[in-house]
């Protein structure tokens, strides 16, 4: 049972979150139209956290993967990893599994011409992103975090947006996920591995939107 006062987040953020979601959600079913596979709308199906606290830095992924237009279901797919030379960055992923492994793959590059600016790498990637004809219809979002910064880049033009009081949640229940971490954040006896992996789990028990099939990774620094 969350505290009341606990469940107060950043209104103006979870209004960008749900923004995102509700564009896409659009843009899926507009491409879906005439269509007889049945659209699958990816932002919706899953959920990325971030939980920065004290000396650690966790990131973690809920559900299962689906492929744009199919209902393939890929519960092994790796959403959340570490990437750069150095293996210092975490970056996840929620969307079409194709798509989003080719933008995996894009990222690590730019992280690996701008070591340690992680914030410069994801500027320089989301301006590709909306500019480079195929990745530029590509239908995901994602979390990125180092030791300084966590980083939420999105399909929708509106570039890059830094974590606020530590957390950082977007999905179907995203904002749900946020506010359990925002009542598990501030206690002295949870870590940010800890946090994360409680926040998800809480959640899960309520919302049908999160799932309990986690995979997660963590930088202590």
């Amino acid at each position: 049972m969350f505290q009341s006062s606990a469940l107060k987040f950043s209104l103006t953020r979870a209004s960008l979150y749900f923004r995102v979601q509700r564009e896409t959600q659009a843009r899926f079913l507009s491409k879906s139209k005439g269509n007889k596979t049945s659209a699958v709308i990816p932002v919706l199906s899953s959920n990325l956290l971030s939980i920065r606290k004290g000396n650690k830095v966790a990131l973690i992924a809920d559900g299962q993967t689906f492929q744009a237009g199919t209902s393939t279901i890929l519960d092994e797919d790796k959403k959340v990893r570490r990437i750069g030379k150095d293996k210092s960055v975490l970056s996840g992923f929620i969307g079409a599994t194709p798509e989003a492994q080719q933008l995996q793959t894009t990222i690590e590059d730019f992280v690996n011409e701008n070591p340690g600016q992680l914030e410069k790498a994801c500027i320089d990637f989301s301006a590709l992103w909306r500019e480079d004809k195929f990745l530029k219809r590509c239908e995901a979002h994602m979390i990125l975090a180092d030791k300084d910064v966590s980083l939420l880049v999105t399909d929708m033009g509106y570039g890059v947006f830094d974590s606020e009081g530590g957390i950082m949640a977007i999905g179907g229940g995203g904002s749900y996920v946020h506010a359990a971490a925002a009542a598990l954040i501030d206690s002295p006896d949870l870590d940010a591995e800890e946090v994360a992996l409680q926040a998800m789990s809480n959640t899960a028990e309520y919302c049908e939107l999160v799932d309990t099939n986690c995979i997660h990774e963590v930088l202590e620094f």
